[in-house]
């Protein structure tokens, strides 16, 4: 690979990193491929689906913790 190659990976890294620390669900959205499969740390095996709906289930918890209400 290239130094341009490789930048655009290390971008793209940078992109995942950011999004994953700010639960930015639209980005995450938009990085990972439709067609993505982790397998977790237990063994577990998840799509993109199931990786999602714990980012959104993340962005809920993060907003309730948040909310005036919660203070």
């Amino acid at each position: 690979m290239d130094a341009q190659g490789d930048r655009e990976i290390l971008a793209q890294e940078d992109r995942l990193t950011e999004a994953t620390r700010n639960v930015d669900v639209a980005a995450l959205e938009g990085l990972y491929a439709d067609d993505i499969i982790f397998t977790g740390v237990t063994g577990a095996i998840c799509d993109k689906n199931a990786v999602m709906d714990e980012a959104r289930r993340g962005l809920a918890a993060r907003q309730a913790a948040t909310s005036p209400e919660a203070m």
